[in-house]
């Protein structure tokens, strides 16, 4: 799952352009309405409803009284509410995704305007963040089951990708965009996969992991929805200055990196032998 993503961003970015200059936009609409069909009927009838961690958990209890208890008992909205390791969470995966999405949608366009590359090279530039995020999530992956305080790890990456941001921007030549888009890859991820993690175990109690995690995800899409029309207006007002976008998306992805470094999350293990 870590390489599914980038796998599809990379795919997406190589061929799109040709894509568009073939068959227009409605080639690369066609293409997507497609494989979200595809998608679709592979959710509905090929992947599992089970729930193996919970199945497991309840195995593992040595009452039959405590495994009971947790399968009967209500998640309270005020736990949620008071839970600021989870809203922590939320607004660092707020925060990322302003400034990835800022910078990948509007990255290629920065190219051709400021560098006069061509499209299909500029797509080509961006791509490469994703070829240096799938070994790197893999990485991250390795590492989060050996470090003890896991929030060093999502800082660790929102830290420099708000470097990333501030040069990126910047970019005056295209080797410099390269250089920036490579180290993005990096650092971009150290952070969806730990908040992830993070976010499911910020309330030390497992009924709540399914609302952990949506509000986990839900952090995640916001962003995803803010990020280009932060970076486009901020372009927009400057009359189309892209060295404007530099210090506010950096300032942004550097709030997440503060965040980051207060979560502090209780183990499950003291849930359990409370």
């Amino acid at each position: 799952m870590l390489g599914s993503y980038p796998v599809a961003c990379l795919t997406m970015l190589n061929i799109a352009a040709p894509l568009e200059s073939r068959f227009g936009w409605h080639g690369i609409w066609g293409l997507g309405i497609i494989l979200g069909s595809l998608v679709l009927l592979v959710a509905l009838f090929l992947i599992p409803n089970n729930r193996p961690y919970s199945e497991s958990f309840a195995a593992r209890q040595n009452s039959e009284n405590i495994a009971g208890q947790q399968i009967k008992e209500k998640i309270k909205l005020s736990v949620v509410l008071k839970a600021a390791p989870l809203w922590l969470v939320f607004i660092a995966f707020n925060c990322f995704d302003i400034g990835f999405y800022g910078l990948t949608t509007y990255m290629p366009t920065l190219m051709v305007d400021t560098l006069g590359a061509p499209l299909a090279t500029a797509n080509g530039v961006v791509s490469l963040m994703m070829v240096v995020l799938i070994p790197s999530s893999i990485l991250c992956g390795y590492l989060l089951g050996k470090v003890k305080n896991r929030r060093f790890l999502p800082a660790f990456g929102l830290a420099g990708l708000t470097i990333v941001l501030y040069g990126a921007f910047n970019s005056s030549s295209i080797g410099m965009a390269i250089a920036f888009m490579l180290a993005g890859g990096f650092f971009t991820a150290f952070i969806p996969s730990s908040l992830f993690t993070i976010g499911a175990g910020t309330i030390a109690n497992p009924a709540y992991i399914g609302i952990c995690v949506a509000i986990t995800s839900f952090g995640q899409n916001m962003g995803v929805a803010v990020g280009p029309l932060y970076v486009g207006t901020i372009v927009e007002n400057s009359g189309n200055v892209w060295t404007s976008a530099a210090i506010p998306s950096a300032i942004v992805t550097l709030i997440g990196a503060v965040c980051c470094l207060m979560i502090k999350t209780k183990d499950n293990e003291a849930y359990n032998q409370e």
